[in-house]
């Protein structure tokens, strides 16, 4: 019987024979998706499709882009946001 976490067949499974002549089932990790702007719903496309582990293994100016809101907004969402907020600022100071 396999261990549980196995037991769901959302996992791929590859037969394999190995070396001593035994049938194993090797189970593929599950993939992760792009990551997407908040607003938008756009893929963010500086950010890499690595797992946790090999996340950590990336260096942290790669993990995500060096700018304000870098891994949440797109760059076309950030640049209309900071126009938003200057505006605004800048309404209530003529007035």
């Amino acid at each position: 019987m396999p261990a549980p976490r196995y037991r769901s067949r959302s996992k791929k499974r590859k037969h394999v024979t190995t070396p001593g002549k035994i049938a194993k089932i090797h189970y593929k990790k599950h993939g992760t998706s792009y990551k997407k702007c908040a607003s938008c719903g756009n893929i963010i496309k500086t950010i890499p499709r690595l797992r946790g582990p090999n996340m950590h293994k990336v260096s942290k100016s790669k993990r995500r882009p060096n700018r304000m809101y870098g891994g949440y907004y797109c760059p076309s969402c950030l640049s209309k946001r900071i126009k938003t907020v200057v505006r605004k600022s800048l309404e209530i100071i003529e007035e």
